[in-house]
């Protein structure tokens, strides 16, 4: 699940999470799979191109993509293009079509694929937010000077939405391809938690140039991205409306060694500043390149000092597959600040980052049916360093609502101070897969530490298990989740001591239905 949303004939090459809609289906499981089993995927996770004619304009349907999810007690998703996911009946739906022409500067592809979606959110129990100016939804734990716009609810009424979804406009030329863009982007390499940049907000509208092909060198080939976007506030987080836009530069570039094709390296970096209109963000564009700051403390008796004036991730990541084995390894290490220099790097190795680290293996032999198995962890817990209090990760002091989109994150949905353990099974057949998983997931860890009279009971943790299995069908793949399991000590509430539990667990049942274009 290599960092680019490509070309179709570069897809083919290098397998990629899939293109807007089509991240985390079933026919990009496939394409990943194969590449590891040394076989050919029997199908691209990147629709066709129009024909190379010159002239006219030749169009094709984007197939819909419908996600179907309930919950019956608790809010539980991510990696779902932006919908929340509340308590009870929740639905995304995409697609549209495409019109493509070959020009004297290139191929320009014109794709209308908006999206809709709808969220039942009845409600269930949340903490009010806790600053004045702000509503009663957004998040308790996320105030002033290190905020973050992730409301724990959407409000108290149903919910519908109808957007650009993954739409675009592009000119490719046979040396890059640039346009303006409202699709989904996974940048990294894991299967579920990516950490700069995936699809658990909506799509960020943007401005893009990236290679059209690997550029290709005596040492290896490389592909590269750059992106200037604006990001936008939820309407449950503050009242002022001077605030709701920011930039949001960032730059991609992945590297493919000759001496083994079947490793990939990457390096990411975002760079998030306030902005009081839209327009004013192309002044942002360097950003990525010019724009390197520390993390500065706030300080209240020195209100006059200097602020901060972008907030910044930088990741990098990996991925090593060795064909024909159908064993790969993965992992992506992100920091909000650099190590200042090397003796911080060896003394503070942990500080301001975050990580995540995953394999997956299936059984090379078998034709018809093998065995899968999957396991990956994230850890964005941040450890306190004396005198040098660290943010929660993917909260932001220049720009408060953090690096959020519309009210969810852009990386990876355990969040600020969260940490995940994953572990799954999968029984594969042409036609068919089922398997089971199982999950464990801390949530706001660093938050808790600012509680007054926390205690060693209070960790706030979900445990689930579950069944998951997709079916082939003529021209679309279905695929089903259906997960239980226990959030312990919901909102750190359980004010006992050990072996004296005075909490609040509640079990939450959660079923997830995908139909998505082969």
């Amino acid at each position: 699940m290599v960092a680019l949303v490509v070309a179709a004939h570069v897809a083919r090459a290098q397998v990629v999470p899939g293109n807007a809609a089509t991240i985390g289906t079933p026919a990009a499981d496939r394409a990943r799979i194969a590449q590891a089993r040394g076989t050919v995927a029997t199908d691209s996770v990147l629709p066709a191109p129009a024909p190379d004619s010159m002239g006219g304009w030749h169009h094709r349907l984007v197939r819909p993509l419908l996600q179907l999810s309930w919950n019956s007690e608790l809010p539980a998703g991510g990696n779902d293009a932006g919908l929340w996911s509340g308590r009870g009946a929740n639905v995304y739906a995409t697609g549209g079509v495409s019109l493509a022409r070959h020009t004297s500067a290139g191929r320009l592809e014109v794709v209308i694929s908006p999206s809709a979606t709808y969220s039942q959110n009845r409600p269930f129990p949340v903490i009010a937010g806790r600053v004045p100016d702000r509503s009663a939804f957004s998040s308790p734990w996320h105030l002033e000077h290190d905020g973050a716009d992730l409301p724990l609810r959407f409000g108290d009424l149903p919910l519908r939405s109808l957007g650009l979804g993954q739409s675009s406009i592009t000119l490719a030329t046979p040396e890059f391809v640039a346009g303006v863009s409202t699709t989904n982007e996974w940048w990294g390499s894991a299967l579920r938690n990516t950490l700069l940049l995936g699809n658990n907000a909506s799509g960020v509208p943007r401005l893009f140039i990236r290679t059209a092909h690997p550029v290709a060198t005596r040492f290896g080939t490389f592909e590269g991205r750059v992106i200037l976007g604006a990001l936008s506030e939820s309407p449950f987080f503050d009242y002022a409306t001077d605030n709701d836009t920011r930039s949001l530069s960032g730059a991609l570039v992945t590297f493919h060694p000759a001496i083994d094709t079947g490793l990939t390296l990457g390096v990411a970096r975002l760079v998030m500043a306030p902005v009081s209109s839209q327009p004013e963000v192309l002044g942002h564009l360097a950003d990525v390149l010019l724009r390197v700051e520390p993390i500065k403390t706030f300080d209240p008796a020195e209100p006059d000092a200097p602020r901060q004036g972008v907030d910044q991730l930088f990741s990098f990541f990996g991925r090593w597959v060795f064909p024909g084995s159908g064993f790969e390894t993965y992992g992506e290490l992100a920091w909000m600040e650099l190590p200042r220099d090397l003796r911080a790097a060896f003394a503070e190795p942990g500080h301001s980052s975050g990580y995540t680290l995953g394999l997956q293996w299936s059984d090379p032999r078998p034709a018809s049916g093998f065995l899968r198995l999957q396991a990956e962890a994230t850890y964005l817990e941040q450890t306190q360093l004396a005198g040098r209090p660290v943010p929660d990760f993917y909260t932001g002091r220049a720009a408060i609502q953090g690096f959020t989109q519309r009210g969810q994150l852009l990386g990876a949905a355990v969040g600020p101070g969260g940490s995940s353990q994953f572990v799954a099974g999968d029984w594969v057949r042409t036609n068919w897969a089922a398997g089971a998983f199982v999950e464990r997931t801390r949530t706001e860890n660093d938050a808790l530490y600012r509680q007054l009279g926390h205690n060693a009971v209070q960790h706030d943790v979900a445990l689930r298990v579950g069944l998951r299995g997709h079916a082939r069908l003529p021209g679309n793949d279905v695929s089903v989740e259906l997960a239980t399991g226990s959030r312990l000590n919901y909102l750190f509430q359980n004010r006992g001591l050990l072996g004296q539990p005075d909490a609040m667990d509640i079990r939450n049942v959660s079923l997830q239905l995908q139909i998505a274009p082969r």
